[in-house]
This record gives structure tokens, sequence and C-alpha cells, in this order.
């Protein structure tokens, strides 16, 4: 609470008696978390984590995929973003394995199908159409 309270620059309404202890904190949440979030209002979500985290409080930020993407920390952990080459499009980042296990660390190297190329493994195999039945579904324009 000193932490965040000096972060914040000490402001006047955290000398206020319903602030003082963790309970009145708690029973007073509400106008708490307004107060906070004026104070947040001022400052980029980035900024405010790192004016907390200086200051000793634990925080972090919501970020979008583009901004994980960006994430200098993220993209530096191995395996975090990786490129697979994708027929027609050329190198893709993709989000790599989250989570590293000993025992199964897991790997993202697999690309996206492009359209159709399963469709014999689908139609044939799982549905168990004849050669001609898919010619004819392909030849109508219903798969491609």
């Amino acid at each position: 609470w000193l932490s965040l309270v000096s972060a914040m620059g000490n402001p006047s309404w955290s000398k206020e008696d319903r602030f003082s202890s963790l309970h009145s904190r708690i029973q007073n949440k509400t106008e708490l978390d307004n107060y906070i979030s004026q104070w947040t209002k001022n400052f980029s979500p980035r900024l405010v984590m790192l004016l907390l985290q200086k200051a000793g409080v634990a925080a972090g930020m919501v970020s979008n995929g583009e901004e994980l993407y960006n994430n200098p920390h993220l993209r530096s952990r191995d395996g975090s973003i990786v490129s697979i080459y994708q027929p027609g499009i050329g190198l893709i980042d993709y989000k790599g394995v989250n989570l590293k296990l000993s025992a199964t660390p897991g790997y993202a190297n697999v690309r996206s199908p492009v359209r159709g190329e399963h469709n014999s493994y689908v139609f044939r195999e799982l549905l168990g159409l004849s050669t001609n039945q898919v010619a004819d579904l392909e030849e109508s324009g219903t798969i491609i």
C-alpha cells in the first residue's frame, strides 16, 4: 500500500481514515478503485506498469496480440515466436509454446494447412467417398 501510494505521488485522499488499513480499503474498494483509475488515466498502460514495478508494486499490463508480438521480453524467450514457411506466402511468424515442461516440452513448427490440402484425407478416408464422388464435388465447386 505504501509503495502504491508513493508511486502515485502520495495523494491526499490516501491519508483518509477509510484507506488507513487493509480492512478499511477493502470496505471502501469502489472509491479506492475510482481514485486509482483516475490516476492511471494520466499514463499509458506500459508506463503505469513500469512506475508501479519500479516502486516495488507487483504490476503487469493487459496486452493485446500486437503488443505481445512486439514485446522484447517475450520475443527474447526461445520459441515464443516461431517463423514457419507457408506455401504461396513465405515465412510467417506464429505464436510458439507458452509453457516449457521438462518431460513434454512441446513445439510449434507446423504450418497452417493450405485450402483443400486435406481434402483427400477428409473426403476419401474419413467420409469414404469414391474418387468419382470427390471429383464431382470438385467439378461442381462444392469443394476446392
